[in-house]
């Protein structure tokens, strides 16, 4: 749990100092949705009663066996577990694949995720203030090709365009982890929202913040530019819960960018 110390760089409470009785209480840190474990458990046992569907209509084989593992294939190159399923029920034939069963599991694992990144959003209880009121959606979390040497390489987060010196507010009640400059994020800072949860905001023109500093959803941390590696002013957004980065579209109004 965070303590209620407040610190300030432009002046304010300090120390162990209570603020006036008359300040509003901090708003909520997010918490990670009920559940999640039960989920990851059912998909888990979807997986197991699938691959022994499977070996048994490979045992049986004939044309059956081949329309089968075209439809599957190809839900499964859309990561659509749901699709899957339906595809070893009803059987539909699709596009021609050689593949055999083995090398669908390695297509599902093989988007080749880089290591502690997951292609899921983090789920939290509801949105918080937004980090920007204004933006537009320039680049979406996962495989792109790089703007500037044009390989293809995973974006680990989000990029949302807005003009130099636009302010940058905390989504949520917590700590400022982290101020710091890179060549590759430019001007940074990395906020702690409690249970592992941590933000990191990039490319800003100015840090407004230091390290733990206490802060309440909708306080401005920073302000958007184009330090590091970057083509244009932008808020770079990434979300991480105990070390994996997630995509930040379960914390983000993204319509709101859209």
């Amino acid at each position: 749990m965070i303590e209620q110390e407040r610190t300030s760089w432009h002046g304010g409470w300090s120390g162990t100092a209570s603020p006036p009785s008359t300040a509003p209480p901090p708003e909520k840190k997010p918490r990670r949705a009920r559940g999640t474990g039960l989920v990851v458990a059912v998909q888990s046992l979807a997986c197991v009663a699938i691959l022994l569907l499977a070996l048994l209509l490979r045992a049986a084989g004939g044309e059956a066996y081949t329309h089968l593992c075209r439809r599957f294939k190809e839900c499964l190159q859309r990561n659509d577990l749901l699709a899957a399923v339906m595809a070893l029920w009803d059987g539909d034939p699709v596009e021609e694949v050689t593949s055999q069963v083995t090398q669908m599991n390695e297509t599902v694992s093989g988007t080749a995720l880089p290591d502690g990144v997951v292609a899921v959003p983090l789920m939290v209880n509801g949105f918080g203030v937004p980090p920007l009121t204004d933006g537009t959606l320039t680049s979406g979390y996962g495989y792109r090709e790089d703007p500037f040497d044009r390989t293809v390489d995973f974006h680990r987060g989000v990029d949302i365009a807005a003009p130099t010196g636009t302010p940058i507010a905390a989504m949520y009640y917590g700590r400022v982890l982290a101020v710091g400059e890179s060549d590759s994020l430019g001007r940074f800072v990395r906020l702690s929202h409690g249970d592992g949860v941590e933000v990191l905001y990039a490319h800003c023109s100015a840090v407004l913040v230091q390290e733990n500093t206490v802060l309440r959803a909708g306080e401005t941390v920073a302000l958007v530019g184009d330090t590091g590696r970057a083509t244009g002013s932008h808020l770079h957004v990434e979300v991480s819960a105990d070390g994996t980065v997630f995509d930040p579209g379960g914390m983000l109004p993204m319509d709101r960018y859209a």
